[in-house]
């Protein structure tokens, strides 16, 4: 296929064209992510989430001089948002644990306090699961209490990873919600 006559392809939505760039590109930049975020499973999540764009937002591909580059500079620029991501996370999970030690220490130092609360979390946590949606419920269940990958749970369901994900991220916010009081425990 000539270049522009596969940029025309491309810009008219054409599905062949978007599987030939998905063919061309997607083990170059799967390396690429893979070095710079290290696990497989989060690279593949990322060039998917790249492909996804290319994709939803039909890009304007007359306006690109370089495709190849193009394509390298998202990759990149989306496997520095991961790494943010993943430091402002790891940062905030540091904080609240060092801000919460002594009143944890407290709590299970008195055995009576502790099993009372720990009663009282399992009640709001099992109260807290059955307020989900269906669906999402057994997104969450799969993901937290039988240890399963998205990917796993995604081939599970017959949905998509990218779904899986947002299911999980909206439980977790649905959760911290329902537990706000017992949070700083």
């Amino acid at each position: 296929m000539e270049t522009q006559s596969f940029v025309y392809q491309l810009n008219k939505g054409t599905e062949k064209a978007y599987e030939k760039l998905f063919l061309l590109y997607y083990d170059k930049l799967l390396h690429i992510a893979k070095g710079y975020i290290g696990t497989k499973e989060d690279a593949e999540g990322v060039v998917q989430n790249i492909f996804l764009k290319l994709w939803d937002k039909k890009t304007d591909f007359t306006s690109i001089s370089n495709v190849n580059n193009y394509l390298f500079t998202m990759t990149k620029n989306a496997c520095l948002d991961m790494i943010k991501h993943r430091k402002v996370k790891n940062s905030f999970a540091q904080e609240y644990l060092a801000t919460n030690i002594d009143l944890q220490q407290q709590f299970i130092a008195d055995e009576e306090t502790s099993a009372f609360l720990e009663k009282e979390l399992e009640q709001r946590i099992t109260k807290a699961i059955e307020l989900l949606p269906k669906k999402r419920k057994v997104v969450f269940l799969k993901s937290r209490f039988e240890g399963m990958k998205h990917s796993e749970i995604a081939e599970s369901l017959g949905i998509s990873q990218r779904t899986v994900e947002n299911h999980i991220s909206n439980s977790l916010q649905h959760m911290r919600l329902q537990l706000k009081e017992f949070l700083s425990l």
